[in-house]
C-alpha cells in the first residue's frame, strides 16, 4: 500500500473514532466501521480531485481542458461540492 494511502487510512481512523465517540455520547448507535470506509471514501475522493486540480491549472490546449471536464463529472458522480 503506498505511503499516502496509509496516511489517508490514519486520518479517517482517528476521524470515525472521534465521530464514534461523539454520536455514543449523544445515545446515538453509530457504526464505527461505516463511519470509517465513509470518510476513507471521501478523503480518498478529495485526493483525486486534488491532483486533478493541480494537472488542470497547467491546461494549454483542448486536449488538457477534457481533465477540466473529469474533475466536474467525478465531483458531480461522488456529490463533491467545492
Amino acid at each position: 500500500m503506498n505511503q499516502r494511502i496509509k496516511e489517508l487510512a490514519k486520518q479517517a481512523d482517528k476521524w470515525s473514532d472521534e465521530e464514534f465517540h461523539r454520536l455514543f455520547l449523544a445515545n446515538e448507535t453509530p457504526d464505527r466501521q461505516k463511519l470509517f470506509k465513509t470518510k476513507f471514501a471521501e478523503l480518498i475522493i478529495d485526493e483525486v480531485l486534488q491532483v486533478i486540480a493541480v494537472s488542470d491549472s497547467k491546461c494549454y490546449n483542448e486536449w488538457d481542458f477534457a481533465e477540466r471536464d473529469i474533475y466536474v463529472e467525478i465531483q458531480k458522480h461522488f456529490g463533491v461540492e467545492e
